[in-house]
């Protein structure tokens, strides 16, 4: 009984991770924003009942509460019931992914690791696809209107294959990550080039063994052939984001470098107006306009998730949720040494934040960016990587 359950939660799990992939893609499915919420509870209650209804969460899960706490008090009257289904469904949806993930033995933690893979590889086919089809070699965005989840999908994709290529040496993941990079180089997007290139030097993190003298002048060796690659390439060819990158100006929005320009500037006398608790979690997209008479300027909110969450929930969310992030690293860093599965997840978690200094939804739960991100903090908190040292 208890294995049969353990396979119906990998098969639901790995369903659910699909549906939350799809968001706002053309193959989205049918009843999605209905769907993706139902298999959610599906998954909690095949873990109550493999567990007994026994379930329990570490205490410093507590401090996630807090943002969304002050949001009840500070909530305005406008937008009351997005504000409670927005909290409910983060904390929904990330609790059940730590209840799922969080006591796995290290081999049953690999096997949902090898799942994610496979799952992002059939989004990265879906993607490759409608290249094929659309031959759009600029500003490339795939089966998404968005282009942020196009690259937070190619980015920790291309981070897994790596991880594959390390561990079972398989010619086809190497297939799969060129696809990824020459897909993330069309996709013109100035923070998908910068999360390419963290990835792109953290390479040899992957085949790194120990702290040998052999093994780190291996890796200095590599880095320093991978500078010079690199410098080569860039100057061979012509890529959009990085011409993007050092162009003046956007004429537009007047962003320059990796900003986002007015979108993130006129954020500031917003967060100024609520800086210690925030405006409430309903400030968001739609709702901003109504809150702040700024016009439909906000309708994707700053295009930035930090800046988003500090309008939303103040200093005091802000700091919760980004010290239960880096604690959650920083508890992990013991196993860093000796485990790969812990560098793929932590270099899975730190480029998707650095999109996020481009993208709006890190810290709202139904979408591909935040299912992805919080999938991967929920198994860095695995017990294995939290409280081993070897």
């Amino acid at each position: 009984m208890s294995l049969s359950i353990k396979k119906i939660k990998k098969i639901v799990f790995s369903f659910a991770l699909l549906i939350f992939l799809l968001v706002g893609s053309i193959y989205q499915l049918p009843y999605n924003s209905v769907l993706r919420w139902l298999i959610i509870i599906i998954l909690l209650v095949l873990i109550m009942i493999e567990n007994n209804k026994n379930l329990r969460l570490p205490s410093k899960t507590i401090i996630l509460f807090i943002p969304y706490m002050t949001t009840f008090f500070l909530v305005s009257d406008r937008g009351i019931l997005y504000s409670i289904e927005r909290s409910i469904s983060f904390l929904l949806t990330y609790f059940t992914l730590l209840l799922l993930f969080q006591d796995l033995e290290q081999n049953e933690l690999k096997e949902y690791l090898e799942n994610i893979g496979m799952i992002l590889n059939i989004v990265t086919v879906l993607n490759f696809a409608q290249f094929v089809l659309t031959r759009q070699y600029i500003s490339f965005s795939g089966i998404y209107a968005n282009q942020n989840y196009l690259v937070t999908i190619l980015i920790i994709s291309l981070i897994f294959e790596i991880y594959f290529i390390q561990s079972k040496k398989s010619k086809v993941n190497i297939v799969f990550a060129i696809i990824n990079i020459i897909l993330l180089v069309l996709s013109g997007s100035r923070a998908g080039i910068v999360c390419l290139i963290v990835v792109y030097f953290s390479i040899p993190l992957f085949f790194y063994r120990n702290n040998s003298v052999k093994s780190m002048l291996k890796i200095f060796i590599e880095f320093f052939v991978l500078i010079i690659l690199g410098i080569l390439i860039i100057r061979k060819y012509d890529i959009q984001a990085l011409d993007r990158i050092f162009a003046e100006k956007d004429t537009l929005y007047y962003s320059t470098g990796l900003s986002r320009g007015n979108y993130w500037t006129m954020s500031i006398p917003i967060f100024k107006t609520h800086p210690l608790f925030g405006w409430g979690i309903n400030i968001s997209y739609l709702n901003i306009n109504n809150l702040t008479d700024c016009g439909n300027i906000y309708d994707w909110g700053f295009h930035n998730s930090y800046l988003i969450i500090l309008c939303e929930t103040g200093i005091v969310g802000t700091f919760c949720f980004l010290y239960y992030i880096f604690n959650s690293i920083i508890q992990a860093r013991k196993s860093w040494l000796y485990s790969i599965e812990t560098r793929l997840l932590i270099i899975g978690i730190i480029v998707v934040m650095i999109n996020a200094f481009a993208e709006s939804f890190l810290f709202a739960m139904g979408n591909v960016s935040a299912f992805l991100f919080w999938t991967l903090i929920a198994c860095l908190n695995n017990s294995y990587f939290q409280n081993n040292t070897k």
